[in-house]
């Protein structure tokens, strides 16, 4: 994706584009200014590095640009990054990477938090000198390279990390007078962060969620941190049930969800690092109740908590229940998403056993979640794929009853007839497994 040609973009820092003189960043533009010598790295040798521009703690040590057309009533900025050290003594207390500056810091900005020891991001902005919006993420920080996006428009501001939303306010105005100048690295007058600065957008307009999305995902697919699979042949797990893996793109890692062999009133954990995706850490329970039988989960983080959608299995208390946690760690049940349902044309009864969930956020606060409903619980009785839509922000209140027949399979009326499985859906590609 060219974001030079989207609509409102007014200017783009690329480290791709940059060359080196004496291993400093040149950069071809009058406005541009490069301070206290950061060093331009090539990418070269390293799985985790592309071209761009480290900065290593020096005070004043930034890249500023002074344009007037970066100062508009609603704007986006979007920033691809790595922290490259973490140490609480070695990294500037809350320090800019990027930072529109005004007659006070922070007019339009994301920082590093550096508070008692605890590495957290933060989104700021302004309408005036005394008046300052925040918008906290209290995600640690690793080293691996993010996409962050924050955006203010007639609904108020949104600041996203590789895509997912962190916080929101819905104030409106103007962004305090900054007269364009920005500054990339740190805020005037303090430390520079320990980083490397890859890719800096900024548009004078909002953007709505899903071109947040689509943008963030140029990017991610642009500056990938994870190193390919390729070890198809290798065991991860034996005797277990229904793994479910995905990208926790709040931490930055792969999750796999499963039922162990030995246990079916658990569901257990396991993570794996991006730049290492074959070593899968011991497991941890994150879901236990008695008498439940869980089978497969499906996972989405919405408005600040993890959504664990979970299929039971036995016969008296079939459902699809919700666990929810702020971590993955401190999960509770949260409520019944979808009920095990009676449909009278189904051939040979009426009970109607739900599984397999599949779940996926395609709008700020929608959610779909693809099942499996099926005629019989024990066998593979006939049985179709279903879709069922929260609206509510909360991933709760699904429409259950006016649920979407996606797939159904031919079948001959018979107990034994072919039942749909589970499902898989890509809602980038709109292609259903």
């Amino acid at each position: 994706m060219n974001l030079n040609a989207l609509p409102n973009h007014v200017f783009e820092f690329d480290a791709s584009q940059l060359q080196a003189v004496d291993g400093l960043p040149v950069f071809d533009q009058a406005n541009f200014t490069v301070v206290e010598s950061p060093v331009f790295r090539s990418g070269q040798g390293s799985q985790w590095d592309y071209p761009s521009v480290q900065f290593d703690g020096t005070v004043d040590q930034s890249l500023r640009v002074n344009d007037a057309a970066l100062h508009t009533g609603n704007m986006t900025q979007f920033v691809v990054f790595r922290v490259t050290n973490n140490d609480s003594n070695q990294i500037e207390k809350n320090g800019y990477i990027c930072n529109l500056t005004g007659a006070t810091p922070a007019t339009f900005a994301i920082q590093v938090r550096n508070d008692a020891g605890s590495h957290t991001y933060r989104a700021v902005w302004k309408t005036d000198a005394a008046t300052e919006f925040l918008l906290d993420a209290n995600i640690e920080i690793d080293h691996s390279i993010n996409v962050f996006c924050l955006t203010k428009d007639e609904e108020g501001s949104r600041f996203y990390i590789n895509g997912v939303l962190i916080g929101s306010n819905d104030t409106v105005g103007d962004v305090e007078s900054t007269q364009g100048f920005l500054s990339l690295g740190c805020q005037p007058g303090s430390e520079s962060l320990r980083s490397n600065l890859y890719q800096f957008n900024h548009f004078d307009r909002g953007m709505s969620e899903s071109e947040v999305q689509a943008i963030t995902n140029a990017l991610l697919d642009k500056y990938p941190s994870a190193v390919p699979f390729n070890q198809p042949d290798a065991t991860i797990l034996t005797g277990s049930l229904s793994a479910f893996v995905f990208h926790d793109l709040i931490n930055r890692r792969y999750v796999m969800i499963y039922r162990p062999e030995d246990n079916n009133n658990v569901l257990e954990m396991r993570v794996a690092t991006y730049s290492n995706p074959h070593d899968w850490s011991a497991p941890t329970i994150i879901v236990s109740e008695s008498g439940k039988q869980f089978g497969s989960a499906s996972c989405v983080y919405l408005n600040g908590r993890y959504l664990v959608y979970v299929d039971i299995r036995t016969s008296s208390n079939n459902a699809i229940e919700l666990w929810t946690g702020e971590t993955l760690e401190t999960l509770s049940f949260d409520s019944i998403a979808l009920f095990r349902s009676t449909h009278p044309e189904f051939p040979g009864g009426t009970d109607q056993f739900v599984r397999h969930p599949d779940a996926h956020i395609i709008e700020r606060d929608t959610v779909l979640l693809y099942y499996n409903q099926r005629f019989n619980e024990a066998f593979s009785g006939f049985g179709d794929i279903r879709v069922a839509v929260s609206t509510n922000g909360q991933g709760t209140n699904f429409n259950q009853a006016n649920s979407r027949v996606i797939l159904s399979p031919t079948n001959d009326g018979g107990f034994a007839s072919t039942d749909a499985g589970s499902p898989s859906y890509d809602p980038r590609t709109g292609v259903l497994w």
